[in-house]
């Protein structure tokens, strides 16, 4: 799976984060990360759930650890969270895409 930021989450990225969370270069960084957790092996027609979570700072930290945003920043990054598409990969092969500004909040 992957995530395709549309230019609005980027730009609010960019605004509360001071760079682009999704941007490669980024990966790696003290603070930064995102986990996930699902279904290993789905059968025909079967309906599981997908979860990803992004960690984008920490309260305290060292100088190097990206510090956690406001509130209100997190709010905005929270709003515009779903200003992305989804890719489905298997293997080499993009297999679904699904637009998350479609998805009814």
């Amino acid at each position: 799976m992957k995530i395709v930021p549309h230019k609005p989450l980027v730009k609010v990225s960019e605004k509360v984060m001071g760079f682009n969370l999704f941007g490669p270069e980024e990966i790696g960084r003290p603070g930064l990360g995102s986990g996930e957790s699902y279904h290993a092996v789905m059968e025909p027609n079967e309906i599981c759930e997908y979860n990803l979570h992004f960690d984008v700072g920490y309260e305290e930290g060292p100088p190097e650890v990206v510090p956690l945003p406001s509130k209100d920043d997190l709010t905005l990054l929270k709003t515009h969270a779903l200003d992305a598409t989804i890719e489905v990969w298997l293997g080499d092969e993009r297999i679904a895409q699904f637009d998350l500004t479609k998805i009814k909040k």
